[in-house]
C-alpha cells in the first residue's frame, strides 16, 4: 500500500500493476478484497469489517449516517474521513438507537433494512418472532430488522369500543316473534389473549352477543 507521493519501481518483466483508488471514497469495493485482507497490508490504512448472517453494521462518515453493511466482508479506508462503525446482532429483531430518525430515512427502502411499526395512543403493540411473543410495546415508534425469523405484529385497541348487533329475529318463550337491535360495549384487558385466543376478536364478540341475546329473549315471555 503506497501513501501519497512519488514511488519508483524496477520492473523489467512488466509484472507490477498499480491500482489507484481515491481516499475520498471510504469504501473499498473490489473482487479481491479477501486477498488484500489476508495479506495484512491494509491494517494501517483501513478498517476491516466481517459480518455473519446474524449481524449488521451501521457506518457513520464525518458524523453523518451513511449506510448499512450487510453480511460479508467490508473494507473501509481511514485517514481522509472520520469513520465510526456500529455492529448489531439482529436475533431479537427490535432495533433501538438514539439517532433513529436519520437511520430510518436511509434504510426504509433497503431490503436488509428496517420496518417501522407505530403504536398509537390507546393501543398496545404485540410482536411475535417465530410464533413466540417477544415484545409488548407501549405507544411510540419502533423499528425492526427485516429478514429476521418469522415476524408478526399486532395492534390491539385498549379503548372502550361498541359493536352494533342489528336485526336479530328472535322468538320469546310464549312464541312471539321479535326483531331486536342491540349494542355491545367492550374493552380489552388482556391484549395477548385477545390475539391468541381468536383469529378475529370483533367477529367473535359479535357472535357471542348474538347467542347471549337469543339465550335471554328465549327464556322470557313478551310481557
Amino acid at each position: 500500500v503506497l501513501e501519497p507521493g512519488v514511488h519508483w519501481f524496477v520492473d523489467l518483466l512488466g509484472r507490477i500493476r498499480v491500482d489507484t483508488v481515491s481516499a475520498r471514497e471510504p469504501f473499498l469495493v473490489r473482487e479481491d478484497n479477501d486477498v488484500l485482507v489476508r495479506s495484512g497490508e491494509l491494517e494501517s490504512v483501513a478498517q476491516v469489517i466481517e459480518l455473519t448472517d446474524r449481524q449488521r453494521a451501521l457506518v457513520w462518515v464525518d458524523g453523518r449516517f451513511d449506510r448499512l453493511l450487510s453480511p460479508g466482508l467490508h473494507v473501509i479506508l481511514s485517514g481522509f474521513h472520520r469513520i465510526e462503525v456500529e455492529r448489531f446482532d439482529i436475533d431479537g429483531a427490535l432495533f433501538e438507537h438514539a439517532e433513529i430518525e436519520p437511520i430510518l430515512a436511509r434504510l426504509v427502502h433497503n431490503p436488509n433494512g428496517l420496518d417501522v411499526f407505530a403504536v398509537q395512543d390507546g393501543y398496545v403493540g404485540l410482536v411475535y418472532l417465530d410464533g413466540v411473543l417477544k415484545h409488548e410495546l407501549e405507544p411510540g415508534r419502533y423499528a425492526f430488522w427485516r429478514g429476521v425469523g418469522m415476524q408478526s405484529r399486532h395492534l390491539v385497541d385498549l379503548r372502550e369500543t361498541s359493536i352494533d348487533v342489528g336485526g336479530q329475529e328472535l322468538m320469546t318463550s310464549d312464541k312471539v316473534s321479535l326483531r331486536i337491535n342491540a349494542v355491545a360495549t367492550y374493552r380489552v384487558v388482556d391484549a395477548r389473549r385477545s390475539v391468541s385466543a381468536v383469529s378475529d376478536l370483533r367477529n367473535a364478540l359479535y357472535r357471542e352477543a348474538q347467542l347471549a341475546i337469543r339465550a335471554v329473549v328465549g327464556t322470557r315471555d313478551l310481557d
